[in-house]
Formats: C-alpha cells, structure tokens, sequence
C-alpha cells in the first residue's frame, strides 16, 4: 500500500512538470499592404503575409483603425491549426462616411495564449462628395408636395398631408425631414418610403417650428411648440431633450460645439438667446436680445454671428457666450435682413431686402454683391 502512494504521487508530480508554459509569441510577417499605401473608400486592401508558432497558430485577426485606434471596418478572423500559415483576405472599406487621411491596418496573430500585432499605416481618400438631387417642397392648405429639379425638368416625388411647418435633408444618413401640423416624416426619397415618423402634440405653438441638421453629430434638432428641443438619430428616436422655462418657446437654434443655442420667446414675446449645455439639457445662461433672431451662425467656439430683425430694421451683432455680451462689427443699411450663409468663419453672405451683401470680418467690411434684387433664402453648399 506505501508503494503504491509513493508511485500515484510520483505520476502526478511527473505530469505536472512536463506541462511547460508557453511564453513565445507567434511571427507575424506581413507583406502587403506596403507602408503608406494609397487607398480609396469603398475599394478592398489585400492583405497577405504569414505567421508561425512553435506550438500551433489558432487565428489571424485584420480590421482597419482610425487614428484613435478604433476600429472602423468588420473585423476578419481567419481560423488556423498550423505551426505555419500564409494568409491572404481582403477588407472592404465599406463606410462611405470615412474621411480622408491616415488609418492603421491592424494584423494580430494567436497561438491561443500569445498575440503578435503588427500595424501598417495606409492613406484613405474619402468618397467625393456629388449633387445627387435638388427637392424643393410646395405647400398648400392641409397638404404640401416634394418635388424633384433635374436640369429644366420638375416632377412630382410624393404628397404629403398635413399643414407644412418645417424641412431639412440630411445628406449624412441620406433622408429628408418634414414637420407639418399632423406629423413629422422621415423620407427616404431613393425608395420613396417613410422608414419613422414623430407624432405631432397639440402646442400653443406649431409644433415642428424650426429643424435643422448637425454635422457634429449628425442629429436632427428640432424646436417644438411645446417649450423642447429635442435631438433625433436617423430612426426618429430622441438622443437628446431640453426643456424651456413655463410659457417659454424655442425657435432658431443652433448646435455648436457642447453647446446649444436656442432663440426662446416669452408668452408677451420677449426673446432670449438661451445657452443649454448639449449633454444634460441645463440651461447654462441667457441673454435678453428683445428682436426677432433671424439667424444664428457659427464663428468659432465661442463666438456666433447674430442676425436680427428690429421693426422694419436689422442688426448686426457677434455674441460671445464666455462673457454672454454682443457688440455690433458693423452697422446695417435700411431694410431688414433674411437670411444667411458662412463661406468660413470671417465671411458671410446675406440675404438683404436691398440685396445680396458680403460681410468680411478680417477687414470689417458690408459689400454689395448683387444690389437692388430682394434674396429671400440662402443655402450653404458643400
């Protein structure tokens, strides 16, 4: 019986020192791409190369990164159960959104316990941006019609029902948006369908009152006539909400940055230019401004051009939200203003009732560029 202990322990302890921990990592070699690679969106990058292991290799891993090194493409496994492996895919680089710049092929081999990584830095060339279509939208009593413009030719795309409030396109996630007194309709005008819509509340106020697109983080705000502004992903669900003061109503509204800019009018209808932060809602400050904003326009971080309507008269302001102060550049000529558009940051162009008028701020200068012609709208082409 002692014998046979002795022995049982003798095997156990053999087995575990014959059980040796693997601590080498596999080889990785990868032969293309090469090194600053030229790429474009919506092509496939080859990737060939081999790995080895003393042990075995279970897997080689391929997805593409962002200069974040996050991953931006579907991630590609291939299988293994070989001490070496050559290997050969493709990755499609199928986010029409990507940017042009510098990306990471990240390649990552396993033996199961060890990881071997290598990156290959590639040069991305975005998808070029082209005019697909022009809609304009014609409203009637309790109806309002999209329409199509393609060269002399217009034509009918869809009639909807409804008393027409407001509209915006998305060009990011391809859908136009239009708010009327029943409902808010996202149209997808490719395949002529409705994929959501967002239901109208009854409001002191038109419900769908002002919509705009952000770039930023490609939403869509909408000011509604019940005292919110709400921010809606490509499905029609709310990303984000804020809420005005009792018997205060939002209009124009912009979203710069982590701030939300909402023109909110009283009840007697005095207007605030009221400041929310964009990730809680809160109201952060305000400003009595007492005139119809008429547009509100990116200048930088902290600062917005500021156009405003007085009686039969405009302004011209630059407001600066750190110190919740405007001061005006330059003095209006008689009329009011409509509308406007930035070429950059120190260049407006707006649309007057004496004409179209160029605002430079490196020089302070009011220009007219196209006189004695009444501009109603304007629209910033990218």
């Amino acid at each position: 019986m002692k014998l046979s202990g002795i022995f049982m322990i003798f095997l156990f302890m053999s087995f575990i020192s014959c059980d040796k921990e693997d601590v080498l990592p596999p080889i990785l070699v990868v032969n293309t791409p090469l090194a600053l690679s030229n790429f474009n969106v919506l092509e496939y990058i080859s990737v060939q190369g081999s790995a080895s292991d003393e042990t075995n290799i279970e897997y080689v891993e391929l997805k593409l990164l962002n200069n974040d090194l996050v991953s931006v493409s579907n991630q590609i496994v291939l299988n293994s159960n070989e001490l070496n492996f050559n290997f050969n895919a493709n990755i499609l680089i199928d986010d029409i959104h990507l940017s042009s710049g510098n990306y990471f092929l990240k390649v990552a081999v396993s033996d199961g316990k060890n990881v071997t990584s290598s990156y290959v830095e590639i040069l991305l060339s975005a998808v070029p941006l082209v005019l697909k279509k022009t809609y304009v939208v014609s409203s009637n009593i309790n109806s309002f019609n999209l329409y199509e413009i393609d060269g002399a030719s217009v034509s009918l795309v869809e009639s909807f029902q409804g008393n027409y409030q407001s509209s915006v396109s998305n060009s990011y996630n391809q859908y136009l948006f239009f708010g009327s007194d029943q409902v808010g309709y996202g149209y997808d005008p490719d395949f002529n369908y409705i994929p959501w819509n967002i239901a109208s509340i009854f409001s002191p106020y038109q419900y769908f009152t002002e919509s705009i697109y952000c770039e930023e983080d490609h939403l869509l705000y909408v000011s509604h006539g019940n005292g919110t502004v709400k921010g809606y992903d490509d499905n029609g669900n709310v990303i984000y909400s804020c809420s005005m003061n009792v018997n205060e109503y939002p209009e124009n509204l912009l979203v710069n940055q982590q701030k939300i800019f909402v023109e909110v009018f009283y009840t007697n209808f005095n207007t605030d230019l009221v400041v929310y932060f964009k990730g809680s809602g809160a109201e952060s400050h305000r400003l009595t401004i007492n005139k119809d904003i008429v547009k509100l326009i990116p200048k930088s971080e902290d600062q917005l051009y500021l156009l405003v309507n007085d009686a039969n008269e405009s302004e011209f302001f630059i407001y600066t939200s750190s110190a919740n102060g405007i001061w005006s550049p330059h003095s209006m000529p008689p009329g009011i203003v409509y509308d406007a558009v930035s070429i950059s940051e120190n260049e407006l162009i707006i649309a007057h009732q004496t004409g179209l008028l160029r605002y430079t701020y490196d020089n302070n200068s009011l220009v007219a560029i196209v006189p004695n012609i009444s501009f109603k709208n304007g629209e910033e082409m990218r």
